[in-house]
């Protein structure tokens, strides 16, 4: 999912999730970004939090964020490929093997392999996925 620099939510996936779960969801942020000495992340960074039975995940056991805006700093291309790499890189570090990827930066997003068994793409519209599908035709 993608939030800004501050843990807010940034997307329309994104405020629907902070929608449904409620306060619950900013806290179990904070408290996974405070541990590590702080109340932001770097743009283009992942963090992750336990998937809580109330958050309506049916099978996810984590949520991977990535900051993929910043209110002081300008979007860039490259930023969109650094945060699919962001949250590839949380999920091995996590030990998972199955994905759901909401899909962002449509102008980008190659990221480097993992042992990842099954990558499952989102989007509330399915133009994106449609046009994710062809692009990985074409390029795998």
């Amino acid at each position: 999912m993608t939030i800004k620099t501050d843990l807010k939510a940034y997307g329309k996936m994104s405020r629907a999730l902070f929608e449904r779960c409620g306060e619950q969801l900013p806290t179990d942020l904070r408290d996974s970004a405070l541990p590590r000495g702080h109340t932001h992340i770097s743009l283009g960074k992942a963090l992750s939090v336990p998937a809580r039975p109330q958050y309506g995940l049916r099978s996810a056991e984590y949520i991977i964020f990535v900051a993929m805006w910043a209110d002081e700093s300008p979007y860039t291309r490259n930023l969109g490929d650094s945060c699919y790499a962001a949250a590839f890189r949380e999920a091995f570090s996590l030990g998972l093997t199955s994905l759901a990827i909401p899909i962002f930066a449509m102008g980008g997003g190659t990221a480097d392999t993992f042992p990842v068994e099954r990558i499952l793409f989102t989007s509330l519209n399915t133009g994106y996925v449609d046009r994710l599908r062809l692009a990985l035709q074409r390029f795998l």
